[in-house]
């Protein structure tokens, strides 16, 4: 189950996006996890740290810290920091939060992928973009 969701979240996503989210749809008004999953480091260097602006349609978000990380909340951010995922290496931060009623859809994430010094900005609301949010489509419920 959780290779074809993965596999059908890599089909539904533009080719160029490299932050995912699993699942790809959500419903209104539900209790949810969502992961972003990460692909790649930036340039070659390790991912060292996740930002993730909590947007208008989820409420009481909750982090989930992978081993070797540790995991921030704020009203507005959520940060994941202290690990390190290699740059050939995929994985997954997760966060726990209910899709408000009104959630608009999609409903974007916008990520800031650190790896050292540099950083990538995942935050453009073009799917189409050279860094686009990563995104879940919101159903009715």
């Amino acid at each position: 189950m959780i290779l074809r969701l993965s596999l059908l979240t890599l089909v539904a996503l533009p080719a160029q996006a490299h932050v995912h989210t699993d699942p790809i749809e959500v419903t209104a008004g539900t209790q949810v996890e969502i992961a972003l999953e990460i692909g790649h480091g930036c340039a070659g260097a390790p991912t060292t740290g996740l930002r993730l602006g909590v947007p208008f349609g989820l409420q009481g978000v909750t982090p989930v810290a992978p081993d070797g990380w540790t995991a921030t909340a704020s009203a507005t951010e959520i940060a994941w920091t202290g690990g390190i995922l290699n740059d050939r290496d995929h994985g997954a931060f997760t966060i726990s939060a209910t899709v408000a009623p009104d959630a608009p859809d999609p409903l974007l994430l916008p990520v800031i992928q650190i790896c050292g010094d540099a950083e990538h900005r995942w935050i453009e609301t073009d799917e189409n973009a050279g860094s686009p949010a990563p995104r879940v489509r919101v159903l009715a419920p």
